[in-house]
C-alpha cells in the first residue's frame, strides 16, 4: 500500500483511508488446469512465465498479439474459460461435428484459424490481476468473479488468513497501476462514462466488473464491447438491462445468489379492472366466479427494490393461475408454492396464500359493473336480484413470500404465521412482524450454523442448510409425490425427464404441483433439469404445451377432463396425480406409442426396491383399486407384459384416504381453529400473552392494555385466544408439512436410493474424459454399457442435462456438487472386493470432512417495539394495507460471509422460447 496508486480503489477511485475497509482481489492460478502463473511489473509489462512441471522457465512475448504461438491444448483451455463466461452472449455453438466427443471448446484447428479474433487472443493469453479495492467494490468482485477459477477477494486486515504465496502473487501482479494499464487499456467511448464512482450503485459496479474482468472487454482495441450497434459479434450492448450485460453472472459456475433468506413479502389483489374477455361476456354470466379481474401488486415489503432484484414482472399472473375471480361466499385460506424462472435462468421460489376476508355488497358491486357495460347491454340477472343472486361477493387477496432459496416448508409456516397475527390483537403493528421476518432473519451458511426463529414463546422454526459435502437442499418434502404416485410410475417419469421428454403434471390441487415437480427435479441429482420449468402453469399459458423444447410444467387436471387425447399436443407425457395414471402418449416425431423408459434393468429394479422400502408407506390407493396405471397412444391401457419390470401395475385395497387427502391438500389449515389467531407474541421487550400477563422471560414488564384499536365499529365479536404452540399439531398435521422421517417414510432413504442409482450408472464416466480435461468421449462411454442398455444411455448422453453434467466437470471440477458426486463414486468403488484387494481404496476427504456439521445456533432479534407510544394494541378487521410509518429502523443482524450459487438450469435457447410464450400470452 506504499504505492500511491494502491491507496485509491482500483475500480471507483475512492481514497482508501480506513485500512479495515480495504480489500485485495487477485488471481492465484492462471490457466484452466492450473498450469501457468504469471505477473506484471509496475509498468504493466508481463513478467517471465513459469510452466509448472517443466525443468526450465519459458519466456512469453510482451505482445498479446503473439498468442498464436501458444500451445494448442492451453489455447483450448483458455478459450474454454473465456467462452464459458460468454455463453449468454455468443452465437449458438455448432453441434454438427459428429465426432462422438463432447467438448466445451472449439477444435484446435478452429482456434488457430480464428486467431485474429480478439476473443481468442484474450482467451489464449488471459492476464492475471491483483488490485486493492474498497469494501463496496469488493462486494461486486465477490458477486461477479468466480472463486472456483482462482479469484481471491479478502480484506487486507484478515490476520493470519494470509499466506506468503498469496502475498507474493499479489505483489507480482503489479498493483492498481498495472491493472489499469492492462485491463483498462482500450475502454470504448460508450463505457468511459460508466466507470464506477464513490456514489455508484451496486448494479453499476457489478456491470463494470463484469465488463472488465469476466467479459475482458477492454484489453484489446477490437474487444467484444467495442461494437455498440445491435450487439455486435457477441450480442453485447453498452447498457445494462437492454439485453447486454446482466447484473448477475450466469456462467459455468452458476448464478451468484443474494446473501439474504427472503426477498419480498407482497400482497396481490384485484386492480378493479375486468379483463377484456370478462367485460365482453358480462351480460351472459350466471355467477360471480365467471368474471375475471386483472390482478395487481397492491402492497410490498420492502418498497424499494434490491439492486438487480425487483419483483418478477409476471408475479400476479402466477399467484392467480386461473385468474382473480370473485366468489359468492367466504372460502377458507388456500396455500400453494410456485417457482418462477428469470430471463437469466435464475429461479425464484414463492409461496402464495389466498384469503377471502373482505366482501363487497352486491348493490355496490352491481354499480361498478354497470360502468363496464357496452352501450345497450344489461346487467345479468344475478346482479339485479334475479336467479342466482347473492348478498355480497368476496374478492381474494394473495399473500406472497419470495426468495432465491427453496425453503418451501419454512415459507409456508411464516406466511401462515403472518396471517394468524392479522387475526389477532397484538402488541405490535403487523408491519413490524413482516419487517422482522423479511429483513432481520438471516440466511444461514451451508452447515455449521442454524438459525432459530421464534414464532411464539413456545414455537420456533429451525432454519438450516445442508453442508456442502451433502446432497443439495430439498425443503419441500417428498410425501406429496409418494402419496400421489406409485414408485413404478415415479421411476418412469424420471426416465422420461432424463431423455428430455416434455412432461405435464396435472392435479386439481395447485398445492401438490410444486412439491411434486421440485421433488422430481431434486431426484435427478447429479443432473440439473435444463428445460422450461413452470411447476404452476397459469391457464393462460397453455401454449407452453406446444413448445418444441423440453419442459416440465404443472397445470390443473381439468385440462385432462376437457381436452380429449387426440386433441392434446403430440409427444407430451401427461401425469394424472389425482388418479395415479401416467399417460405416455406418443414418441416425439412418431406415431408410435411411447414405451416405458428402458432403464438399465438391474439398477432400476434395485431402485424400485429401495423406494418401496423408503417411500411406499405414504402411497394412497386410488378408488379404482389399481396401483401404477399407465396408458400409451390415445390413452390405451398398457398391459404389464408391455412394460419394463419396474413399472408393473398391481391391485390394491382402497383405504378411502385418497379423496380426503386431495380435499385438504390445498387448505392452509386443517380445521377452523385458525380463526382464533395467535395468543402469545415474541417482541424485543419480551414475550407477551393476550391474558394481559407478561411471560416469565420478561417478569419486570407491565401488563399491556388496549390503547387504540385499528378496525371498524362493525368488527366481529372479540376472538378467543389461541396459542400456536399448544395447537402445534394443527399447524404441522398438513400432509405436505409432515415430518419426512416418520411412520416408515424416509425422505433421506429416497434420495440415497436415487443417488446410488446414478452412481451405479455413471461410475466409470471419468475414464472417458481426456487427460487434459478437454473432451468427453461419449461414443466410448455408450459402448461401455450392455447392448440392451445402450438405447437409453445414448438418449441420455445426447441430452442437454448430460452435456451440462460434463461441462461442470470440465470447467469447474472443484465445485461442491461435482466433488460430492465424484467421491460418492469412489466410495462405491471402495466397497468392491476388486478395489479392496487389488487396486486399493482411494480417499474421500470431502465426504468425510465433519467440520461442516452444525455446532452453533443463532437467534435473530425479535420484532422491535421501538418508537411505539405506550402499550399499544393492534387489531384488524381484514388483512390491512401496509403503512410505511409502522415500520421501524432495520437493525443490523448477523450476516455470514458466504457465496451461494444456483446451478445453471435452462439454456439460453429454452429461455428465449419461454420469453416468447410469455410475451405472446400477455399480448393476447
Amino acid at each position: 500500500l506504499s504505492e500511491p496508486a494502491n491507496r485509491i480503489c482500483a475500480e471507483c477511485r475512492t481514497h482508501l483511508a480506513d485500512t479495515s475497509r480495504i480489500y485485495a482481489s487477485f488471481t492465484v492460478d492462471m490457466g484452466a488446469g492450473g498450469d501457468v502463473l504469471s505477473g506484471f511489473d509496475a509498468n504493466g509489462e508481463q513478467k517471465q512465465t513459469l510452466q509448472r512441471g517443466s525443468p526450465s522457465a519459458e519466456h512469453t512475448s510482451n505482445s498479446v498479439g503473439r498468442a498464436q504461438r501458444s500451445d494448442s491444448g492451453r489455447a483450448r483451455d483458455m478459450s474454454l474459460a473465456f467462452r464459458g463466461n460468454h455463453e449468454l452472449f455468443a452465437p449458438p455453438k455448432d453441434d454438427s461435428s459428429g465426432s462422438g466427443r463432447l467438448s466445451l471448446s472449439r477444435s484446435a484447428d478452429h482456434i488457430s484459424a480464428s486467431a485474429t479474433d480478439s476473443s481468442v487472443l484474450i482467451a489464449t493469453h488471459r492476464p492475471p490481476h491483483g488490485v486493492f479495492i474498497c469494501q463496496e467494490c469488493s462486494l461486486a468482485h465477490i458477486k461477479m468473479l468466480d472463486q472456483s477459477r482462482g479469484h481471491v477477494i479478502k480484506p487486507v486486515q484478515s490476520g493470519n488468513t494470509w499466506v506468503q504465496t498469496e502475498i507474493d502473487i499479489l505483489a507480482s501482479n503489479g498493483g492498481n497501476g498495472a491493472n489499469r494499464r492492462v485491463y483498462e487499456a482500450y475502454v470504448p467511448p460508450a463505457w468511459e462514462g460508466r466507470r464506477p464512482k464513490k456514489s455508484s450503485t451496486m448494479e453499476q459496479r457489478d456491470a463494470w466488473i463484469l465488463a472488465k474482468y469476466v467479459v475482458m472487454g477492454f484489453l484489446l482495441p477490437g474487444g467484444p464491447l467495442h461494437n455498440t450497434n445491435s450487439g455486435g459479434r457477441y450480442g453485447l450492448s453498452a447498457s445494462v438491462g437492454s439485453g447486454g450485460l446482466s447484473a448477475s453472472v450466469h456462467s459455468n459456475a452458476g448464478t451468484i445468489l443474494p446473501n439474504r433468506l427472503m426477498d419480498y413479502f407482497c400482497v396481490v389483489s384485484s386492480s378493479g379492472t375486468l379483463d377484456a374477455k370478462s367485460r365482453a361476456n358480462l351480460p351472459s354470466t350466471t355467477k360471480p366466479s365467471e368474471l375475471r379481474f386483472e390482478p395487481a401488486v397492491i402492497d410490498r415489503y420492502p418498497e424499494t427494490p434490491y439492486e438487480g432484484t425487483d419483483l418478477p414482472a409476471h408475479l400476479a399472473m402466477f399467484v392467480f393461475p386461473e385468474g382473480l375471480r370473485p366468489r359468492p361466499k367466504h372460502l377458507v385460506p388456500k396455500i400453494f408454492s410456485f417457482v418462477l424462472t428469470e430471463d437469466t435462468g435464475t429461479r425464484v421460489y414463492g409461496v402464495a396464500m389466498h384469503i377471502y376476508d373482505e366482501s363487497v355488497p352486491i348493490d355496490t358491486f352491481a354499480d361498478s359493473m354497470a360502468d363496464e357495460l357496452e352501450e345497450g347491454d344489461l346487467l345479468p340477472a344475478w346482479l339485479c336480484g334475479g336467479e342466482g343472486s347473492v348478498d355480497c361477493v368476496y374478492f381474494p387477496k394473495c399473500l406472497v413470500i419470495l426468495s432465491h432459496f427453496p425453503f418451501h416448508d419454512l415459507f409456508r409456516t411464516l406466511l401462515k404465521h403472518i396471517y394468524l397475527i392479522s387475526l389477532s390483537e397484538s402488541p405490535l403493528p403487523l408491519e413490524r412482524f413482516i419487517q422482522n421476518i423479511i429483513s432481520e432473519c438471516p440466511l444461514p451458511p451451508q452447515g455449521k450454523i442454524e438459525v432459530k426463529y421464534h414464532l411464539t414463546a413456545d414455537a420456533a422454526s429451525t432454519i438450516s442448510r445442508p453442508p456442502p459435502n451433502c446432497l443439495p437442499m430439498a425443503r419441500m418434502g417428498y410425501r406429496g409425490l409418494f402419496s400421489a404416485l406409485s414408485t413404478g410410475n415415479i421411476i418412469a417419469i424420471v426416465g422420461v425427464l432424463l431423455q428430455e421428454g416434455r412432461v405435464a403434471l396435472c392435479s386439481k390441487s395447485y398445492a401438490l404441483l410444486t412439491p411434486v415437480t421440485e421433488a422430481l427435479t431434486s431426484l435427478l441429482f447429479p443432473f440439473v433439469y435444463q428445460g422450461i420449468y413452470i411447476p404452476v402453469l397459469p391457464y393462460s399459458l397453455l401454449d407452453v404445451l406446444d413448445a418444441p423444447v423440453p419442459f416440465l410444467v404443472g397445470l390443473n387436471s381439468k385440462y385432462l377432463r376437457t381436452t380429449p387425447p387426440p386433441n392434446r399436443p403430440h409427444g407430451v407425457l401427461f401425469v394424472d396425480l389425482d388418479e395415479d395414471v401416467v399417460h405416455l402418449g406418443f414418441e416425439e416425431d412418431s406415431d408410435f406409442g411411447r414405451p416405458t423408459p428402458h432403464l438399465p434393468k438391474k439398477d432400476a429394479l434395485k431402485l424400485k426396491s429401495s423406494l418401496d422400502e423408503a417411500g411406499a408407506s405414504a402411497y394412497l390407493p386410488p378408488p379404482c383399486g389399481i396401483k401404477g396405471r399407465i396408458t400409451f397412444g390415445h390413452c390405451q391401457h398398457m398391459a404389464n407384459d408391455s412394460r419394463e419390470a419396474y413399472a408393473r401395475e398391481e391391485g390394491v385395497i382402497d383405504s378411502g384416504a385418497r379423496p380426503a387427502f386431495f380435499e385438504k391438500v390445498d387448505c392452509a389449515f386443517t380445521d377452523e381453529h385458525y380463526r382464533e389467531g395467535v395468543a402469545s407474541f415474541i417482541t424485543e421487550a419480551g414475550t407477551i400473552s393476550s391474558s394481559g400477563k407478561d411471560a416469565a422471560s420478561s417478569p419486570g414488564k407491565k401488563r399491556w392494555k388496549m390503547k387504540h384499536t385499528k378496525g371498524s365499529k362493525n368488527d366481529l365479536s372479540p376472538r378467543a385466544s389461541w396459542d400456536m404452540a399448544s395447537e402445534s399439531n394443527n399447524m404441522g398435521a398438513h400432509a405436505l408439512e409432515m415430518d419426512n422421517e416418520t411412520n416408515g417414510f424416509s425422505a433421506a432413504g429416497i434420495r440415497e436410493a436415487f443417488l446410488r442409482f446414478f452412481v451405479s450408472i455413471m461410475k466409470n464416466y471419468e475414464k472417458f474424459i481426456t487427460a487434459g480435461r478437454e473432451e468427453f468421449h461419449q461414443d466410448a462411454f455408450i459402448e461401455d454399457f450392455d447392448d440392451d442398455e445402450r438405447h437409453f444411455i445414448s438418449k441420455l448422453v445426447k441430452s442437454q442435462l448430460f452435456e451440462r453434467f460434463i461441462e461442470e466437470r470440465l470447467a469447474n471440477p472443484n465445485e461442491n456438487e461435482v466433488r460430492f458426486f465424484d467421491e460418492s463414486i469412489i466410495q462405491k468403488k471402495n466397497r468392491s472386493k476388486a478395489t479392496k484387494f487389488v487396486k486399493g481404496s482411494r480417499d474421500t476427504p470431502f465426504l468425510l470432512d465433519d467440520s461442516y456439521r452444525i455446532a452453533e445456533t443463532f437467534a435473530p432479534p425479535a420484532p422491535s417495539n421501538w418508537g411505539l407510544r405506550g402499550e399499544a394494541r393492534f387489531h384488524y378487521v381484514a388483512f390491512p394495507r401496509l403503512e410505511p410509518e409502522n415500520y421501524s429502523s432495520i437493525r443490523e443482524t448477523k450476516r455470514w460471509e458466504q457465496i451461494s450459487k444456483q446451478r445453471k438450469g435452462a439454456t439460453s435457447a429454452t429461455l428465449g422460447q419461454q420469453r416468447r410464450i410469455l410475451s405472446g400470452a400477455l399480448a393476447s
